[in-house]
């Protein structure tokens, strides 16, 4: 594979983000895996490398390469909230909640941080507390479809009319 700037594990992350986006998910994940072959430490390319693994529902991969650039980089918030959401979907909500609670102590206002709690309390049926959490999340971040979505349902399950328009 020739790419853009030479043999080295930022031109191969260049090239990785790039087909990333340009939805080449295969090309993608050959980028960033050679990335971290030439730089084992590159937490970016395991990141990047973590969202492939979210866009094709490979939770398990995600999770195991976020976790381990959790490790190398204890004070980023984007691999955390990212950790949050897939255990999420692994229906992990008591340890989704553990990384939504460690995101919220350093950022109180941290919108996703905010919907993965309404997630989490939607997901065990407490419609009150997911609707305090959505609308918390919506007052910080403006409209968004997943946090409208989502507090339109809980609210009118717990009979929050108002609320669920």
């Amino acid at each position: 594979m020739t790419v853009f700037g030479g043999e080295n594990a930022e031109s191969y992350y260049d090239e990785g983000l790039t087909a990333s986006v340009k939805g080449d998910l295969d090309k993608a994940v050959q980028c960033f895996e050679k990335a971290l072959e030439l730089d084992p430490q590159m937490s970016a390319a395991a990141h990047q490398l973590a969202k492939c693994a979210m866009r094709v529902g490979d939770w398990a991969r995600a999770v195991h390469l976020l976790t381990q650039v959790i490790r190398s980089r204890p004070k980023l918030i984007p691999p955390r909230l990212d950790l949050g959401t897939a255990l999420l979907e692994m229906n992990q909500p008591d340890r989704a909640r553990g990384v939504f609670k460690e995101v919220l102590e350093a950022e109180p206002t941290n919108a996703r941080a905010l919907l993965g709690f309404a997630q989490i309390e939607f997901a065990q049926g407490n419609w009150q507390g997911a609707t305090a959490f959505a609308e918390r999340s919506l007052a910080v971040s403006g409209p968004s479809f997943p946090g409208l979505f989502l507090l339109g349902r809980a609210a009118r399950l717990c009979g929050n009319l108002a609320a669920s328009n």
